[in-house]
């Protein structure tokens, strides 16, 4: 059983001793009411690009085009006699093609061009225009919402996590985009919109410039009062900036994860098992199916060297009902998150949902005795 609130005490103590930290996102944080931009959604969308370029290259019929689209996913208003047949190709898109297999078939069709399909799904879905709006229309001072109109709520919630815990010194983010670095330029920019008091002051006058860090960029001098963003798994910047010079500074197919995992000497690799083994640790957004990062997670907690903890923040929504499928779900969220706790992960979990758990986390950094003078 996991013990959250034992937990949940453990990161306030460590946040209030101001120990050194470094926080771990993932796609999660971008999670917002029709905005997917989730991993899944990426690779939706790439495959489907390379599927159009391939049905076009092999003169595929557009009948069997139709039905390549909808392997992952049921098309409306199909009759039952088409049903099992979607369902037998259903069952092989499944089972032969997991994200990797389906990521280097991508970056094989498309070449170089997958790099800018990515900019286009990410960009085109959100951008700093849309997070601004979100924020002044949901997140201004005394504005009232709740978890069914809280756009972008993680990302605003972590954003000034980053802002308001100085021991905060790095972040290592496995997405591509920069929608956390704007999330705090915003709230940095109209401070007086969203902080008041001993967070407003503290806003103002203890200013923390966030850099996004990936390929060449790792070796340029951070500095003073820098926050880094380190990308791990590549940058790629909005429109109005220009793409990575090389595909190598890009992870996503097979091949590349196994250049980044087999280099024990790379920057990305150093980086983590530094943070991980000295720094208390908070992970955000993040599944853990990446194994590269389950990999050093597990070396690190069997460190002797290391003496803080790794925090991961999770949730899982209750059901509506209550039959044996819901306690076959709970059952398999219950095995996974055992799993998670051995690999020396300890869970933050809240069972309502990810917009109660962060509302949880605002309300604990709002009340930490680490402002002004010491007090809030």
């Amino acid at each position: 059983m996991i013990d959250s609130k034992y937990n949940l005490k453990g990161l306030i103590n460590d946040l209030n001793d101001k120990r050194k930290t470094a926080l771990f996102v993932g796609a999660g944080i971008n999670m917002s009411k029709d905005v997917q931009i989730t991993w899944n959604a990426l690779m939706d969308f790439l495959f489907k690009n390379a599927l159009n370029y391939l049905s076009i290259e092999r003169n595929i019929p557009a009948s069997v085009k139709a039905i390549l689209h909808h392997a992952w996913d049921k098309p409306e208003n199909i009759n039952a006699e088409n049903f099992k047949y979607w369902y037998k190709t259903h069952s092989c898109a499944n089972n032969e093609f997991n994200h990797l297999i389906k990521a280097s078939i991508v970056k094989k069709v498309l070449g170089n061009g997958y790099i800018s399909s990515i900019q286009s799904f990410l960009y085109s879905k959100c951008d700093k225009k849309k997070i601004e709006k979100a924020f002044r229309e949901h997140y201004r001072k005394g504005q009232k919402h709740d978890r069914n109109d809280a756009p972008f709520y993680t990302l605003y919630n972590v954003a000034r996590m980053v802002m308001l815990l100085p021991n905060i010194e790095a972040v290592i983010s496995y997405n591509y985009d920069n929608f956390l670095t704007e999330a705090i330029n915003i709230l940095y920019k109209d401070a007086d919109l969203y902080f008041d008091g001993a967070e407003l002051d503290m806003v103002k006058g203890n200013r923390r410039n966030v850099k996004d860090v990936a390929g060449d960029l790792y070796d340029e001098k951070m500095c003073f009062n820098t926050t880094p963003i380190y990308h791990v798994h590549g940058f790629i910047p909005p429109p109005s900036m220009p793409l990575p010079k090389e595909e190598s500074h890009i992870v996503l197919s097979m091949d590349e994860f196994y250049e980044t995992s087999r280099n024990s000497y790379s920057w990305q690799t150093a980086t983590l098992m530094h943070y991980l083994c000295n720094y208390t640790c908070i992970f955000s957004g993040l599944s853990f199916t990446d194994i590269n990062l389950q990999r050093m997670v597990y070396y690190a907690s069997k460190s002797g060297c290391r003496q803080n903890e790794l925090y991961l923040l999770c949730a899982s929504q209750k059901e509506d009902i209550d039959n044996d499928y819901a306690q076959a779900k709970q059952m398999l969220l219950g095995l996974k998150y055992s799993f998670l706790k051995d690999y020396g992960l300890t869970l933050i979990h809240d069972n309502d949902s990810y917009y109660d758990l962060y509302k949880t986390i605002g309300e604990i950094i709002d009340n930490l005795n680490i402002y002004s003078n010491g007090q809030k």
